[in-house]
C-alpha cells in the first residue's frame, strides 16, 4: 500500500511469484471525484464521501478470488533523520514516528 493524501495505490502479490503482481491499481481523487482503477480492467466512479479506510475495503473486495492476505507493507514517508531506510514497524518505531 502507498497511502497518500488523496489516493491509495496498491499491488497484490503471490508469495510463490513475488515479482509478478496478481493485481495492481489505485483509488484516486479521494475527497473530490474518487475512482477505483485496477489492472483487471476495473474503472469505476465511487461515492464522493469515501475515506481512505473505505478505499482499502474496496481494494480487498476486488482482490482475486481465493486470495488471503498474510501481510501488508505500507510505505511511510517522512521518517525524519531517524528513519532513512526500510524498517519493521515495531511499537518503538511507532512511538518514534508519533513525534513527527
Amino acid at each position: 500500500l502507498n497511502v497518500g493524501s488523496t489516493s491509495v495505490k496498491f499491488a497484490v502479490f503471490d508469495k510463490a511469484h513475488p515479482l509478478d503482481p496478481l493485481l495492481m491499481g489505485s483509488v484516486k481523487a479521494i475527497g473530490t471525484a474518487p475512482r477505483l482503477i485496477t489492472s483487471a480492467d476495473v474503472d469505476m466512479a465511487l461515492e464522493q464521501h469515501i475515506t481512505h479506510e473505505d478505499a482499502v475495503r474496496l481494494i480487498i473486495q476486488h482482490a482475486p478470488k481465493g486470495v488471503t492476505f498474510e501481510g501488508v507493507i505500507h510505505r511511510i514517508v517522512h521518517g525524519g533523520t531517524l528513519f532513512d531506510k526500510a524498517c519493521l514497524l515495531t511499537p518503538s518505531v511507532m512511538a518514534s514516528l508519533a513525534q513527527f
